[in-house]
């Protein structure tokens, strides 16, 4: 399954709408399907408009998950995220596709925002910045800034791509934010998804070795910026939980995105 940005042009509200098309191919049969991603950015600026999305591909094909947990969703004439202690924000579009599944030929099967995520109390210690929305812990031993991605310090993946798991917590700086407004953030908890229907798992369950949520990628760390061991430069594999990925250096000092 791959994706690409679709630019349009047209006349008025349609003028520059940028949109994500994937294709689906079936490597046996080549059999395609192409169909529209919702709740993506375009990708244009990597700091007002960034693309921070991962997708997982179901063993048999039928379905797959696009996790976009921290960019917000494009927003009608780009509204500013609302004050997140207030009820009415948990509407707020920018929150929305946290987590898509699809079928193979485009039809969404579960959408969950970010309220089907956070508890009530989480709202008070929700820090959002820019385009992007804080309420995910690292991982041991993973940061934003020494994993090969950036996203693969806050989550883990099943071996067979089905089952998601992740950290709901508040960042050093939510925290502090947090602390300004009289809030004390809890202990991250864990929340597990299951990528095939969207439902939720619980936390604790024993899960068979193949559905049981590990790093999401094998070798060695990365840094922040291009050069060795750059994240800017960082190609994953398409098996990244047993197949290591590759720091590319390009010559011209761009990266790969």
């Amino acid at each position: 399954m791959t994706a690409e940005l679709v630019a349009e042009r047209g006349q008025g509200k349609a003028a520059g709408e940028s949109w994500w098309r994937f294709t689906w191919q079936d490597t046996q049969t080549t059999q395609t399907h192409t169909g529209r991603l919702e709740g993506l950015r375009d990708g244009k600026s990597g700091v007002f408009s960034p693309v921070h999305a991962h997708t997982f591909v179901a063993p048999d094909g039928a379905t797959f998950a696009v996790w976009n947990p921290n960019v917000l969703a494009p927003r009608p004439n780009n509204v500013k995220a609302p004050d997140v202690t207030q009820p009415e924000s948990r509407d707020f579009a920018g929150f929305s596709h946290r987590l898509t599944i699809y079928r193979r030929t485009g039809e969404i099967v579960k959408r969950l925002d970010l309220r089907d995520f956070l508890n009530d109390d989480d709202w008070n210690w929700l820090f959002c910045y820019q385009s992007q929305v804080y309420w995910q812990a690292n991982f041991p031993d993973l940061t934003r800034d020494n994993a090969p991605r950036v996203g693969y310090a806050l989550y883990q993946i099943s071996p067979d791509y089905t089952v998601l798991e992740t950290l709901v917590g508040a960042t050093d700086e939510a925290a502090r934010k947090a602390k300004e407004r009289g809030a004390t953030p809890p202990t991250p908890r864990l929340v597990r998804v299951d990528l095939i229907t969207g439902k939720f798992l619980p936390a604790d369950a024993l899960l068979p070795p193949n559905k049981t949520p590990v790093r999401p990628f094998v070798g060695m760390l990365g840094r922040r910026g291009s050069g060795e061991n750059g994240q800017a430069n960082y190609a994953p594999s398409l098996d990244p939980v047993r197949v290591e990925g590759a720091f590319r250096i390009v010559e011209d000092g761009s990266g790969t995105p």
